[in-house]
């Protein structure tokens, strides 16, 4: 088997392992009052909502599970007008997070927060994933935490989960990979 074969045959798996998990997945449409719209792949068993605080801060899109175990997910929505583009620069998003990991070491189990990439066919940046040394009861012991561009809009993004949740976090990794406006 070739390793291209290979490679089709483990994305086909892991995308069904994925489907098998959480069922179907629709685009959902955000509306971002003056931004325009964000356009994700979320699974249908994920309720999501639009939260826009009055104070003039950006849109947060908060995302957590219908039933079952709890995760959340949140995504803060930031335009960027010409002036700031450089905010989108892989340069600068790299140094953002870096130093949200930096700031995340206080807390984590790990002694080292190496970021990783994400990319999707519109979307492109990077995040870390942190234990918290001693979760509080009732708090979430896992933290990822990044940011991507899509479009025009900068997606600061936190996804907090619990022992036995690597498949939420590995799908909204993928549902963040799929952002679009």
């Amino acid at each position: 088997m070739t390793s291209n074969t290979a490679r089709f045959f483990v994305a086909i798996l892991s995308f069904f392992a994925t489907s098998l998990a959480y069922g179907e997945t629709s685009q959902r449409t955000f509306a971002l009052p003056e931004n325009g719209r964000l356009l994700m792949m979320v699974p249908t068993e994920w309720k999501s909502e639009v939260q826009q605080p009055a104070n003039q801060t950006p849109p947060t899109i908060a995302i957590a599970p219908k039933d079952g175990p709890a995760f959340e997910i949140l995504i803060s929505v930031i335009p960027t007008a010409s002036q700031n583009a450089d905010i989108l620069s892989d340069a600068s998003m790299h140094a953002k997070v870096a130093a949200a990991a930096q700031a995340a070491l206080t807390q984590s189990v790990e002694r080292d927060l190496p970021l990783k990439e994400i990319k999707g066919s519109s979307a492109h940046g990077f995040f870390f994933t942190a234990t918290d040394r001693a979760p509080n009861p009732g708090e979430f012991k896992f933290l990822t935490q990044g940011m991507l561009r899509a479009g025009t809009l900068a997606l600061l993004f936190t996804i907090l989960s619990n022992d036995g949740q690597e498949p939420v976090v590995k799908t909204a990794l993928e549902m963040l990979g799929s952002a679009g406006q």
